[in-house]
């Protein structure tokens, strides 16, 4: 049995502590402000336990997240083939955590034991890559301090845009290879027109290889053309 004393492990009470004293001021008000009359004491106590989940699920503290989600708590997300339940939400959360996938809450509405938030996701790969978020619109159902159900869909326009953004890094490392590639051709094209086999008496050089080296040249001048004007 390993010896434990003096290891600090985070647990769902410190998460609720820390959430309950952010989030209200910086995500309740502002509903507040726009006169959402269903945010009342209690809602933000669901959304505090609703904060808290996201929390640690950013954080990868996999053991929190999984102790804010009742027994017979369901996720609207699909992986391996069936949807997330409980009893798969270890594998499904650490593999979140791997990823990096960070989600961010930007509003909060509630409805009785509905707690729904508009949201922006990213992971690590993503952002490397200056790709935008994907956003949407989550509904989540807090029963007994507990998420009892949680969809996350995304916006369609939102995965359109990070689709666009893909593309154009694929065109942009494509046009890189081309050129590449089409130097490459010029370099080879000089090295054979200095080489002997393709001079003529005289020192003139071949008419092949002259071709093959101006259509190498005017295939680089086209791409970085197209480059430029993207």
């Amino acid at each position: 049995m390993r010896n434990t004393r003096g290891v600090w492990r985070p647990t769902a009470a410190l998460f609720l502590s820390l959430v309950a004293a952010i989030v209200p001021p910086l995500l309740v008000e502002p509903v507040r402000a726009q006169e959402d009359e269903s945010l009342t004491a209690d809602g933000a106590s669901e959304i505090s336990v609703v904060a808290a989940f996201t929390a640690a699920r950013n954080a990868g503290a996999v053991d929190v997240a999984l102790s804010l989600l009742a027994p017979d708590a369901a996720l609207g997300v699909v992986e391996w083939g069936a949807p997330v339940t409980r009893g798969s939400a270890q594998l499904w959360l650490r593999q979140q955590a791997g990823m990096g996938v960070r989600v961010e809450p930007t509003r909060f509405w509630v409805e009785g034991d509905t707690v729904r938030y508009a949201f922006r996701l990213t992971d690590r790969s993503a952002a490397a890559a200056g790709l935008p978020p994907l956003e949407g619109t989550a509904v989540a159902v807090v029963r007994g301090a507990r998420i009892a159900s949680l969809i996350e869909p995304t916006e369609p326009a939102s995965r359109q845009r990070r689709s666009a953004a893909v593309q154009v890094i694929a065109d942009a490392m494509a046009t890189q290879a081309a050129a590449k590639a089409a130097q490459a051709t010029v370099t080879a094209a000089a090295s054979d027109a200095g080489s002997p086999s393709t001079h003529l008496q005289g020192g003139q050089s071949t008419p092949a290889g002259i071709a093959t080296a101006g259509i190498a040249l005017l295939g680089a001048v086209v791409l970085t053309l197209r480059a430029r004007a993207r």
